[in-house]
């Protein structure tokens, strides 16, 4: 595998990170019924719940690849399992943040399994949309 510059990882994991987050912004809309205009008090502030939705799963997919990307792989002891946390860890981290979105913000009679649901598909969805369609053009 060849190294990405520093640009080039923000570039693509960011890329990623954006259609998930549409893609969780869409999925809470259509899935929940939430009017993802409506805004939440967050720091003080009223943000609508769809920039918080798309927000949480943007940064937690971006951050996590980034993660992955730049530190996991140059830690030899995790060779053998690089691929497997590659994987695994942006539906994980995006299932996980989504899910305290929901409990302490948006509704917190939100069941577990819908909000962490929300937040990896999107993350699967994204990923997939990404690298089947956006980088092949």
């Amino acid at each position: 595998m060849s190294k990405k510059s520093l640009m080039e990882a923000i570039e693509s994991d960011g890329l990623s990170g954006l259609i998930s987050g549409a893609v969780a912004v869409l999925g809470s809309s259509m899935l929940f019924g939430l009017p993802i205009t409506e805004s939440i008090p967050v720091f003080g502030n009223n943000i609508p719940i769809g920039l918080v939705i798309g927000g949480t799963v943007a940064l937690s997919v971006s951050t996590s690849k980034f993660i992955h990307d730049e530190l996991l792989e140059r830690i030899p002891a995790l060779n053998s399992v690089d691929n497997i946390i590659g994987r695994f860890a942006p539906p994980i981290v995006a299932g996980a943040s989504t899910y305290l979105i929901f409990r302490l913000g948006i509704s917190s009679d939100t069941s577990i399994m819908n909000s962490v649901l929300l937040g990896s598909i999107s993350a699967v969805t994204g990923d997939y949309i990404t690298e089947s369609f956006i980088k092949t053009m």
